[in-house]
């Protein structure tokens, strides 16, 4: 739960309507905080692998692939921030796809 309330924390705060990043570019402070989402993600998947906090090898399994998810996710808006050929399938088809591969695995 804390990961997700990190998650909407950077979102909110590194954004062109907080009035502290009001006169930065908003290119780059989508790629700031696109990056710092992936960051983020990628450091509690590699958490989540090493300490295994649930008692079942089933829930930890689950809690990987939702973390995956998060990561290709993340990694998704990143390369969109960055405008990186093939934009328009990192929007749209590739969220669906890691979408539908996360909840199908949990």
């Amino acid at each position: 739960m804390a990961v997700k309330l990190l998650n909407v924390f950077i979102v909110v705060l590194i954004s062109n309507d907080n009035c502290v990043f009001k006169n930065f570019d908003e290119t780059k402070l989508s790629i700031i905080r696109q990056g710092s989402l992936f960051a983020f993600m990628g450091l509690f998947f590699l958490l989540d692998v090493y300490t295994r906090p649930q008692l079942d090898e089933i829930s930890n399994r689950s809690d990987r692939i939702s973390r995956l998810g998060y990561v290709g996710i993340s990694l998704c808006g990143l390369l969109v921030a960055l405008s990186v050929p093939g934009k328009n399938f990192f929007e749209n088809s590739a969220v669906v796809i890691i979408n539908a591969f996360a909840y199908s695995f949990k």
